[in-house]
Order: C-alpha cells, then sequence, then structure tokens
C-alpha cells in the first residue's frame, strides 16, 4: 500500500490497523496504567475511543480524506472515555482540522495535520503533564516535521513518527515521577504507539487478523420498561439518509435548513452532510414522524433507534419523579457513583441523576449527554468524582445544546458528598451555585 499520498479510503485502512494492534496490546496497556490514577482501564478507553472513529469512518460515504477524518474525529469525540480516550479524540479532530478540504494529502500535509492535532489535544488539556502521551504525540510530529523534504511519502512520514514514538515513550519515566517510582512507561503512550505501528504494518502490506477485539457491552434489561410504563424520554433515533435526485434537487439542499426542520420533531440535534448523504441524530418522541419528513429527501441506507427510557432506566438509579412531563427546573446534579449505598447516599442527598461509573468503568460523553437530557434543568451541576472522568464530562459539556453544564471537578465521592451536603439553590445564580460547591470541595 505504499504511496506518496493519502486517500480517504488509506485512512480507513490504517485506523483499522491501529484498532487491532491497540486490540492485541490492550491489557498490557492496561496494565501499564499508573498515572493520573491506577485504575487499569487505559487500553480499554482508547479502544472504546478509537472503535468509535473506526466505525464512523467506515459509514462515511464520502471517499475523500477530509470527511473520513472529520467522521472518524467525530466517532472519536462521542465515544472517548477516560483522559487518554478524550485526548486521542482531540489528536484525531486536530488531524482532521488539517486535512480540511483535502481529497488527499501528501507527506507535507499529513506532517502539517499531525502538528495541528498535538495543538488541539494540548489546548483541551488545562494543565498538559509531560511525560504522558501527550508528549509522545508532541515529540514524534517535531521529529517528523524536521525531516521532510521532497522524497517523503506516506511510509517515512509513519516511519520516522513510529520511530520517535518509541523513543520518546521511553523517555517518559524521566519526565514522570510516578512513572520511574513504578518502573513503567506512559500507558497511553504506549496505546498511542500500537496505534501507529498497526497503521504502519497495513501500509507495509502486512496482513493483520481481522478479528478487532471489542469491550464487552453492557445489555439493556427490557424488563425495565413494561406494559405499564411511561415513555418519559422519547427514542434516539439516528440514520443515514441518501439525498435522491428524484425527490429534491441535490444542489439546493441545505443542511442548515434541514437540521432547523428536524428541530420541530426532538432535540440533541448532529445533521451534517457529506456529499449527497447526511447523517441525522435526533432525540425525539415520534421517530416515525421524523422518517416520514424525511423520506421527503431521499431514501435510507442505516438506521438505529433506541428507547432511551428503556436505556435511563437501566443506567441510573430512578427518582420518585412524576410520569408526566415536567417543565424544566431551574438547577439539577448529574453525579457519577458507583455501588447501591453510595447511589442510595447521594440520592437521599438531592442528587437528580446517577450514573453508573466509575474507576475501570468511565461513562461515555453520549451517556453524559443523555444524564443531562434526563436532568430536565436549565442548568445542570456535573460531580464526575474520578480524575479520568473529568475531561469526558467537560467535552460532554461541551456538546450539549441542551443546557447550561457546570463540570465541578469533584475527584472522588468524598468531595461530592462534601459538595452536596452544601447545595444552596437559593443563591442569587448559577455563578454562585457554582462557587458554592467548589468551596465545598
Amino acid at each position: 500500500m505504499s504511496s506518496k499520498v493519502l486517500d480517504g479510503p488509506m485512512f480507513v485502512e490504517l485506523l483499522r490497523g491501529g484498532v487491532i494492534y491497540l486490540s492485541a496490546n490492550c491489557q498490557e496497556v492496561n496494565d501499564l496504567n499508573v498515572f493520573p490514577i491506577p485504575d487499569g482501564d487505559t487500553g480499554e478507553n482508547m479502544m472504546r475511543t478509537i472503535n468509535g472513529g473506526l466505525s464512523y469512518a467506515e459509514k462515511c460515504e464520502d471517499d475523500s480524506l477530509s470527511s473520513v477524518a472529520q467522521a472518524a474525529a467525530k466517532g472519536m469525540i462521542l465515544n472517548a472515555r477516560g483522559n487518554s480516550g478524550v485526548i486521542l479524540s482531540q489528536l484525531a479532530a486536530g488531524l482532521a482540522d488539517g486535512f480540511e478540504d483535502c481529497d488527499e494529502a501528501d507527506a507535507e500535509k499529513i506532517a502539517y495535520a499531525l502538528k495541528s492535532g498535538v495543538e488541539r489535544a494540548y489546548s483541551a488539556v488545562m494543565n498538559p503533564t509531560e511525560g504522558t502521551m501527550l508528549t509522545v504525540a508532541r515529540e514524534s510530529t517535531e521529529y517528523v516535521n524536521k525531516r521532510i523534504g521532497n522524497d517523503s511519502t506516506v511510509d517515512s512520514v509513519l516511519e520516522d513518527c513510529l520511530a520517535e514514538m518509541d523513543r520518546s515513550l521511553q523517555r517518559t519515566p524521566d519526565l514522570l515521577d510516578v512513572l520511574k517510582e513504578a518502573g513503567v512507561i506512559d500507558s497511553g503512550g504506549a496505546g498511542l504507539v500500537y496505534i501507529v505501528q498497526g497503521a504502519y504494518s497495513v501500509l507495509r502490506g502486512e496482513t493483520l487478523s481481522s478479528h478487532i477485539g471489542t469491550t464487552e457491552v453492557k445489555q439493556v434489561d427490557i424488563t425495565k420498561f413494561n406494559s405499564d410504563s411511561i415513555m418519559r424520554f422519547g427514542y434516539c433515533t439516528e440514520f443515514l439518509l441518501q439525498l435522491q435526485n428524484s425527490k429534491i434537487y441535490i444542489g439546493d439542499f441545505s443542511a442548515e435548513k434541514f437540521r432547523d426542520e428536524l428541530s420541530d420533531f426532538g432535540n440533541s440535534i448532529v445533521c451534517f452532510q457529506m456529499d449527497s448523504i447526511v447523517k441525522v441524530h435526533i432525540h425525539t418522541m415520534n421517530p416515525g414522524d421524523v422518517l416520514n419528513h424525511c423520506q421527503k429527501y431521499g431514501e435510507f441506507l442505516t438506521m438505529k433507534i433506541e428507547n432511551m427510557t428503556l436505556q435511563h432506566n437501566s443506567t441510573y438509579h430512578e427518582s420518585d419523579v412524576e410520569e408526566e412531563e415536567r417543565e424544566p427546573a431551574e438547577y439539577a446534579s448529574v453525579i457519577v457513583a458507583t455501588g447501591y449505598g453510595v447511589c442510595e447516599v447521594m440520592r437521599s442527598l438531592g442528587a437528580d441523576v446517577i450514573i453508573e461509573g466509575g474507576q475501570g468503568n468511565n461513562p461515555s460523553a453520549e451517556t453524559f449527554l443523555d444524564a443531562f437530557r434526563a436532568a430536565n434543568a436549565k442548568t445542570v451541576f456535573v460531580f464526575p468524582n474520578n480524575s479520568n472522568i473529568i475531561m469526558t464530562a467537560k467535552q460532554a459539556a461541551d456538546l450539549c445544546e441542551d443546557c447550561d453544564v457546570r463540570v465541578i471537578e469533584s475527584r472522588d465521592i468524598g468531595q461530592c458528598y462534601a459538595a452536596m451536603t452544601m447545595t444552596n439553590y437559593d443563591l442569587k445564580d448559577a455563578d454562585a451555585v457554582e462557587e458554592n460547591f467548589k468551596e465545598a470541595i
């Protein structure tokens, strides 16, 4: 697959190689995990993140490098888990920014896009720590950019990148004392090396196992929605719509206008166009109405409809709320916790929505987005209660359009308990409530 340029289909193949290689070494990456906390899930978090990116990239019908890279970044952002997953998703998003409007990219453009990825990842972290995957990404990118020349190819870029990544990874214990004390290299950096190693192996024509390891998917308990249940949260509806010349003049189609039309049917709308295909995500009480409306424009390629009330009942501890549709409250809280006793205590302190999660079980951005909607408030205060979940919560907050989300950076359940006991929603505004929570922890 040696080439002077990188295009969309090749990008998907390289991404798939990265997934396969990371999958094969996922447990090793987990075992290396000692920073920021030794929770042993870096490999799984990165796997879930990059698997989401591959899934989105494979569904992208536009073969341009720009569209495929943007689709992969979107999938990673929505599936990012833990600090390592969020950083990986930001590296992907910056890479996609660097490939903007590109059908394909030569070695010089690839080096530029890698630099764009590093810049975006660093900007996403409030206090970047050297000796982590950020360092591995930055140093390898700097090395690649220094070696770009007229004879550079996709192969030479990845070869240089991988070589410096490995050297940088071996230096991480010299930059981070906790790694040196534990006698290990950085786990996120190791995961990044495996991803690039898999991509490089595919580029060289090596045959990798077609089996892609996946993390266990939690099965929804259908008994949580029975003949007496009330549909409160509607349906998460996603589909790819192929625009049809027989129905409309595709040249006049406006994704922005289409998105405005969809707002009449629901919320949490994500809608973007890839050539003549439109990707739609919407939360709606009546998916049939959405589908009937969209079929005026074209026909469906893929479709997924999930009962969010069922998902909510299976994922969260339900509170005693009225079954009828409620007006949004002024304030609400979303808390990440695990264990029946802990969750019951949080509920007794006024928690509105509890996400089952914690060490080794980091919730995704999509899980947070569903929780924000379930909270049904104008301002939602989020307590991650784990340093490895804070970045995901912040990323979800940035994606949320339904309400004002404030992430209170609680790092354990003790801090959350202190904050919840000091809850005071009678203060003058959301800023004051937020400051009160922060002072409490």
